[in-house]
């Protein structure tokens, strides 16, 4: 999980929403797999050409297509890079049991993040080899929770888009799937900034440190509530945490969720 922020407000109004539609599917991932890019991830990743537009690959069908042969076989892999001559979109296994958001204006989406639900698939952070669990933390294979990622916002936008993106994450874990517990495996950047002063979440590794998408992170565990009790009881992060949890929403006025 990558993330860019800056603690500078603008004046744009932001919509910050569930991703519905193929062409919000896209405009996500095109965030995305440009992030990643710029974090060297995808130096080693292969490449699949299509001759469909990848939104008729991600569409609702089974023609029995060679392309959508190879594009469900790329799903069945951690991740390839999907290309249609005219966008390359990185996409993994998980594409099929991920709730989406973004958060967007008039013209450009400038954030993301998804949940991604527990199926026969499992989840990244407890089930991909590369990531180590420790034994005193190794309850999480039992627990019923979901995985927190892809959480990106584009350079030099505001803070708050971030902070709702949490905060809509949070929100349907909690209020529609009844999920109150997520995993992560959060670049260590990112996971600093979560615990700082500017949120205290105070998040536990529940792994050793591992690179992973193209950065050196940590995989944690995120018990909502605890972490938004441990906010909200600093007055830093206060108004951060009353805010995800819909208590108030004074100075928010540039994000609406749609």
């Amino acid at each position: 999980m990558t993330h860019d922020h800056s603690e500078i407000s603008s004046n744009n109004k932001y919509s910050i929403k569930k991703v519905t539609t193929i062409e919000e599917h896209i405009s996500r991932y095109l965030l995305v797999t440009q992030k990643y890019a710029q974090k060297g991830y995808l130096d080693g990743i292969e490449k699949i050409p299509v001759s469909q537009p990848i939104e008729s690959l991600l569409s609702i069908g089974n023609n029995g297509t060679k392309n959508e042969s190879l594009f469900k076989d790329a799903l069945n892999t951690e991740g390839k890079l999907i290309s249609d001559g005219v966008n390359d979109i990185f996409l993994d296994k998980y594409h099929s049991n991920s709730i989406c958001f973004l958060a967007k204006d008039y013209i450009d989406v400038y954030g993301s993040a998804r949940l991604i639900m527990r199926d026969s698939q499992g989840l990244p952070t407890i089930n991909d080899p590369a990531i180590q669990i420790f034994d005193d933390y190794r309850y999480v294979y039992n627990e019923d929770i979901a995985e927190f990622s892809q959480f990106v916002v584009k350079d030099g936008k505001c803070t708050h888009i971030s902070i709702g993106l949490l905060k809509i994450a949070f929100q349907y874990s909690t209020t529609k799937l009844n999920i109150h517990k997520w995993v992560a495996t959060i670049d260590n950047s990112v996971l600093r900034f979560l615990n700082s002063k500017f949120f205290n979440f105070n998040l536990t590794a529940i792994g050793p440190e591992v690179y992973y998408l193209g950065s050196e992170c940590t995989p944690v565990i995120i018990d909502l509530k605890r972490a938004l009790d441990n906010s909200r009881r600093q007055e830093s992060s206060r108004k951060i945490a009353e805010y995800i949890l819909d208590i108030n929403t004074e100075g928010y006025e540039d994000i609406e969720f749609a």
